[in-house]
This record gives C-alpha cells, structure tokens and sequence, in this order.
C-alpha cells in the first residue's frame, strides 16, 4: 500500500473503515483529506488488512510522535547512568 487513500479502499471504503473502528464516517473522511491516520488507530487497522488478507499499512500513514534520534540516545544514556534517589527507595519499599 502507498497511501492512505488506496488502503481504505482496499479495506472497502471510508464507511466500512469508520464503522470497523468504531469512528465516525465523517471522522475517518477527514483523516483521509489529512492523509494521516491517527496512532491510535494502528493496531485495528492492521487486524483489518489481515482479515481483508492484505498487507498492513505503513507506519508512515499514522501520526507517531517520532523523537529525535540525538534527543533519544541521550535521554536513554542519561536513565541509565543515574544514581539511584531516595525516590526510587521509596518505590521499592511501597511507599509514596
């Protein structure tokens, strides 16, 4: 599939796709004028195109908030390298 247009058609329709989300036909026409589709419809729109037995979309078709990838490596490298806080005891014990 290469577009957002070609998958709800294959999948029958804007109709047949709101009703199978549980949205809105006018909600789901407007997520293709946009020409994205919003993340959390990722999940159901894949199980759909494996009953329709055809390949699931792309990532790209949905709206993931993508973190940069400089921002990541840093943020994962600094979790890791933390020292443990008085916090953290507190989780480990039950207390808040």
């Amino acid at each position: 599939m290469c577009d957002i247009r070609e998958f709800i058609q294959t999948l029958g329709g804007c109709r047949v796709v709101a009703e199978r989300v549980g949205a809105k036909y006018t909600t789901m026409h407007s997520h293709l004028a946009a020409g994205l589709f919003p993340a959390k419809y990722y999940d159901a729109l894949c199980a759909l195109a494996l009953e329709a037995g055809c390949e699931p979309p792309s990532r790209r078709l949905f709206s993931f908030v993508r973190m940069p990838e400089a921002n990541r490596s840093n943020e994962i490298n600094a979790l890791s390298d933390r020292e443990p806080t008085g916090a953290d005891d507190q989780l480990k014990r039950g207390s808040t």
